[in-house]
């Protein structure tokens, strides 16, 4: 028998409704993922970055110049519209614009209407004095700091990043360090997640092969090259025949890493191909 249809109306009525509260809690839910990736720096409109030197360390004009560059590519890649050259340039020479981004919540209101900027980032970039390490590297660390205000005058973000590597000379280890915190910085503001610096080199038992060879004195200095070499702590002959001398390095860092450490040592070698832990030449 099927029941009356009265009743299918009333059945229907009684069922469970989802109370409006916790309706709102599941689209939050869903929608938190979302809001979390989001980026820390609106999108709309122009956005200025200034970089300067924190008056810490041994930071250059380029050093800055290059760690603005890196950062501000990033931002255009992604989609930010960046204030050019020329207009970054008026922005720097203005003292009420300079003024405003230290923060001032008129000058903001005013620097945004004249220059057309939506977003105001400012930051500064110290790079510290290199030291020796046990491994016969120099380490470096570079610091970067920034803040950003929106033109409402608003603060929208902040964050320090710390760059630290070695490098197989004082200048090679700061700019390493540059390079790193600045891509540091950049992965911050595009999501606010930085990226982990990466660490000191790995040691790693590398194998030169070296053609070409006409006499053992030859193959020697190679191998004198390569104990002396940035980043090697050793280094023995293990094979010598047919014009070719295997080589076995102690060394921190990769097989790459090694061939820019002969180059620098002056090594006359015409380098091929690196196959994994194994770098092969040609004496010249």
């Amino acid at each position: 028998m099927r029941p009356p249809s009265r009743w299918i109306r009333e059945r229907r009525m009684q069922r469970p409704q989802t109370p409006p509260l916790l309706a709102t809690a599941v689209l939050a839910l869903l929608l938190f993922p979302a809001m979390c990736g989001a980026a820390p720096l609106p999108k709309a409109g122009r956005l200025a970055l200034v970089l300067h030197a924190s008056g810490k360390g041994e930071t250059s004009p380029a050093s800055v110049a290059e760690a603005e560059d890196t950062i501000r590519k990033g931002l255009i890649a992604s989609g930010y519209i960046v204030v050019d050259e020329a207009k970054l340039e008026r922005i720097r020479r203005d003292k009420a614009a300079m003024l405003a981004l230290e923060g001032d919540a008129e000058a903001i209101l005013k620097l945004g209407a004249q220059y057309g900027v939506s977003t105001f980032v400012k930051g500064a970039v110290a790079v510290h004095p290199s030291r020796k390490n046990d491994a016969n590297l120099y380490t470096a660390t570079a610091v970067i700091t920034v803040k950003a205000y929106s033109a409402s005058a608003k603060y929208v973000f902040s964050d320090t990043v710390e760059g630290r590597e070695a490098g197989y000379t004082p200048q090679d280890a700061q700019h390493r360090a540059l390079v790193s915190a600045a891509t540091s910085m950049r992965q911050s503001l595009l999501d606010g997640k930085a990226e982990t610096p990466h660490g000191p080199p790995q040691r790693n038992r590398l194998r030169l092969v070296v053609r070409n060879i006409a006499s053992f004195q030859q193959a020697n200095a190679i191998l004198e090259t390569c104990k002396t070499a940035q980043g090697a702590m050793g280094a023995a002959m293990k094979g010598y025949e047919g014009g070719s001398v295997t080589i076995d390095v102690d060394f921190f860092g990769d097989a790459g890493r090694l061939r820019t450490a002969l180059l620098d040592r002056g090594a006359p070698l015409s380098f091929g191909r690196i196959a994994g832990t194994t770098l092969e030449a040609a004496y010249q």
